[in-house]
């Protein structure tokens, strides 16, 4: 991965974190972090993937929720977790987050759950490190049988 990286940074770490395991999946979240000398700090950028333990092909969100495009108010309503997996209050969230686009980038939650993510910046502040709206199984659920 840090091959594939055609821009020179001045320090660039990648690590991963197991978000989970059943018997037919396996679900991580990479992260990519990168410094470029006189920045204020590094830039974390955080991708999920998600494999099928059966053939070791790659998942997409699809073979587990299907999104509409008329569904972002019913997601943006969801709590927004912060990277340590606590709650962020509303209040601390940028203002006019739920116009940012849904993410297609996720992790599995375990338990029907999906979590969407989404990098610091695009919901609230970069302390909160990488952010979640965790979809709960029954929302999973409704969003499969709306749309098909």
């Amino acid at each position: 991965m840090k091959a594939a990286l055609d821009y020179r940074y001045d320090d660039l770490q990648v690590s991963y974190k197991l978000k989970y395991e059943g018997q037919s999946y396996i679900s991580l979240v990479l992260c990519v972090w990168t410094y470029t000398h006189g920045a204020a700090h590094g830039m974390p950028h955080y991708r999920g993937v998600t494999y099928s333990k059966d053939d070791g092909e790659r998942a997409s969100i699809r073979d587990f929720v299907r999104i509409g495009s008329d569904d972002a108010w019913r997601i943006y309503n969801l709590p927004v977790f912060n990277g340590s997996g606590k709650v962020i209050p509303k209040y601390q969230l940028f203002r006019d987050y739920d116009d940012t686009p849904l993410s297609g980038n996720f992790y599995l939650a375990g338990r029907g759950q999906v979590a969407l993510i989404y990098q610091p910046y695009q919901l609230a502040a970069f302390a909160y490190g990488m952010t979640s709206i965790i979809l709960p199984a029954g929302l999973v659920e409704e969003l499969n049988d709306k749309n098909p």
